[in-house]
């Protein structure tokens, strides 16, 4: 988890610093998708995403959509079986 704290305060340093300086760049800074179109890889996320929370990984940030249906009509992916958004 002290990985992750690490990169996420890298992030956010590394976003300040680019506005605060005005640094001509190309810098996206907004909602980040995964998008498992396969039975398997959205398996295989699941099963990430749960031991990630289990571990006590923060994840009220993550929006998961695990019904087919559902994650293809807001992703807006035909046959796509998950998808997470990070915010």
């Amino acid at each position: 988890m002290q990985i992750l704290s690490n990169e996420q305060e890298t992030w956010e340093k590394l976003v300040a610093y680019v506005r605060e300086e005005n640094v001509d760049c190309d810098l996206w800074v907004g909602d980040t998708y995964d998008v498992a179109m396969t039975p398997e890889v959205a398996e295989l996320a699941m099963d990430v995403f749960n031991r990630y929370k289990a571990a006590g990984g923060r994840v009220e940030h993550i929006k998961v959509y695990d019904d087919p249906v559902e994650a293809a009509e807001v992703g807006r992916l035909w046959r796509t079986r998950r998808w997470e958004a990070f915010f």
